[in-house]
């Protein structure tokens, strides 16, 4: 192995480290949401399957990892089977970079560093983790695209067809950015080599067939592709379109400050160029970024992936020749300094939150099988949230209960056209699957009002009757003293969290 692939292999074992030292859960923000469902998927159909929830498979865009971890489950342990997703789909992200570089330079120059650079940002750090598992197949398709179009181009599009049914079923928003990229791509080639018209007319046919098919397959089998909803939010763009870390702002900001500027600066003294695609590839991602709804088919923050990917990608285009050593030696004390603090805050927020993680799944083991859980969030607390990033490891949390207690979570994700399960007859009333944990305020209004009007809080309006246990959230501090006595028994705490019993009017079941 030579230096640089050395160098790179080691770098890698570095980024996915943190995930390694979590602990039994690691702290990213949808990652116990996975680990439910696939906890969920993997009882189907034994005695120990949970009773709140049904598993419905079809044809959709968005079953990597529900296809894969349940049966690896059986063999390894729900647990450790998840966490082997998350670092393949990691270590894919990376390899798909390395490869891209391989595919345009022959060589392993600098788009595998900024690949772990950005391995923990928003949409990697959240864990959505059958996005990163289908981007990173996304870039080896890609990468494999340029290599065919030199040797065959029948090849190129049997290579093609297949990655289309890998990525669709892997992730739909991994498919059109893999689309996306081989469209611009192919405009530059047909430019540089002169392609005739009448040959750019069946290419353009064989590249939209196999997607086509894929989709018509879906819709005639009955499967929806996640919802209706559309969404744009320029305050998403403007506040994650380019962020290299999802757990700090300032982070972010000073990693995108410093790339800009050294770019700049490389570039005026000409040491940095764009090659081949990249100016094409460059503004394709631009536009596509402007145009790209904050939420689509019911899938939010789908704008901000647009930006990751480039990032992704771009770098495999992009030369740099340095004049002297000493610009080189400057370059990657510099970019070795950025995955310091990248890599550092990562690790410090996974260790800040080990301990939490720990003694949350030690208090949901205590729970009785198929028990109704409830969470809400301190009113200061849920208004800090959102401007503390670290803290959001917290935020679906509780949905852990369903993996050590086989208990029912009302904000389990469960999407028709996205997820392979729904929740029972018995508790759909009591499932907003796209909701968050409620303020401890609207739970005290439903108490003195349970006629109140309030957005999306329907399954709240009997809490005390519907539910037997609470988690009351408090991220931002010791959890303060029981607020509801007369309703509330506690049961276990942690600096972040109390665990409560619901000691109100008998329940309907």
């Amino acid at each position: 192995m030579d230096r640089p692939a050395l160098g790179l292999a080691l770098l890698v074992v570095i980024a996915i480290a943190p995930m390694l030292v979590a602990g039994p859960v690691p702290a990213l923000l949808d990652y116990p949401n996975h680990l439910a469902r696939m906890s969920i998927l993997m009882r189907d159909g034994t005695p120990d399957a949970n009773p709140h929830y049904e598993v419905v498979w079809s044809f959709v865009p968005n079953l990597a990892m529900d296809a894969i971890v349940p049966p690896l489950g059986r063999l390894v342990g729900i647990e450790a089977a998840t966490l082997l997703f998350l670092i393949v789909s990691q270590a894919l992200v990376i390899g798909g970079a390395v490869s891209l570089d391989l595919a345009v330079k022959g060589r392993i120059a600098w788009a595998g560093y900024a690949a772990v650079l950005f391995l923990y940002a928003p949409p990697f750090a959240w864990s959505f983790l059958n996005f990163q598992f289908g981007l990173g197949l996304a870039l080896l398709a890609f990468a494999m695209w340029i290599r065919q179009t030199r040797r065959t181009l029948g090849g190129a599009l049997a290579w093609h067809a297949l990655a289309c049914l890998v990525l669709f079923v892997s992730h739909l928003f991994a498919l059109g950015l893999y689309g996306w990229a081989i469209g611009l791509y192919e405009l530059w080639r047909w430019r540089q080599e002169r392609i005739p018209l009448s040959q750019r007319s069946w290419i353009v046919l064989a590249l939209v067939l196999p997607p086509a098919a894929l989709f018509a397959i879906t819709l005639l089998s009955g499967a929806s592709v996640g919802a209706q909803t559309t969404l744009w939010s320029p305050a998403s763009k403007l506040l994650f379109g380019i962020a290299a870390n999802g757990f700090s702002r300032p982070v972010s900001l000073t990693i995108l400050v410093a790339i800009a500027g050294g770019g700049w600066l490389l570039a005026r003294r000409g040491e940095l160029r764009s090659i081949g695609a990249g100016p094409l590839l460059a503004a394709g991602f631009v536009v596509l970024y402007l145009l790209m709804p904050h939420r689509l088919l019911d899938s939010a923050l789908v704008d901000i992936r647009v930006p990751l990917a480039a990032a992704l990608i771009l770098p495999a285009f992009v030369e740099i020749r340095f004049r002297d050593r000493a610009a080189q030696t400057g370059t990657r004390i510099a970019l070795g300094l950025l995955l310091a603090l990248n890599l550092s805050i990562v690790t410090w927020n996974q260790s800040a939150y080990s301990s939490t993680y720990r003694a949350f799944l030690a208090s949901a083991a205590t729970l009785p099988r198929g028990a109704r859980v409830l969470s809400a969030y301190d009113e200061a607390d849920r208004r800090g949230l959102t401007s503390r990033l670290w803290d959001l490891p917290i935020h679906h949390l509780p949905t852990l209960a369903i993996l050590e207690a086989n208990a029912f979570v009302p904000t389990l994700f469960m999407h028709p056209g996205k997820q392979p399960i729904r929740p029972a007859p018995d508790v759909r009333r009591l499932s907003v699957p796209d909701s968050d944990p409620p303020s401890l305020s609207v739970l005290k209004e439903f108490l003195v009002r349970p006629d109140a009007s309030i957005p999306i809080a329907d399954h709240l309006r009997h809490w005390v009757r519907d539910f037997e246990y609470l988690y009351l959230l408090s991220p931002l501090g010791p959890v303060a003293a029981n607020p509801l006595p007369h309703l509330l028994s506690p049961i276990s705490s942690d600096s972040r969290f109390t665990l409560y019993r619901i000691v109100g009017p008998a329940r309907t079941r």
